[in-house]
């Protein structure tokens, strides 16, 4: 009852990666954490080695703009994307801000696929 959510998450990949994971499956990992918690979490993910694999759902899309070397959306149950991460970000229109780049190019894949106006 003493730790944080985002303390919860950290000791919850400490605990996997202590007894060998090889796959991470995070859910949301990010929600309810404060900016820096966030990125002391992705610090810790950023830093694994060997051969741990991360496979991360997120609706935070700066999550996988840092992070991610590939990225799925998925809308309605139909995959829209499946690809690198730099592709997925040729999305993203002109002039948009460089923090924004991830959340503009999902939006535009959404409206270019027709399911967001």
């Amino acid at each position: 009852n003493r730790l944080s959510g985002g303390q919860l998450r950290r000791v919850g990949v400490a605990g996997a990666l202590v007894h060998g994971a090889r796959v991470l499956l995070l859910d949301e990992p990010t929600a309810g954490m404060d900016p820096y918690q966030r990125r002391v979490f992705r610090d810790i993910l950023r830093g694994l080695t060997g051969d741990v694999r991360v496979l991360l759902s997120t609706h935070d899309v700066a999550d996988l703009a840092e992070e991610a070397d590939h990225v799925t959306v998925m809308y309605g149950g139909t995959v829209l994307h499946h690809g690198n991460t730099d592709t997925f970000l040729t999305h993203t229109p002109p002039g948009t801000l460089a923090g924004r780049a991830a959340e503009a190019a999902y939006t535009e894949l959404l409206r270019s696929r027709g399911v967001a106006a």
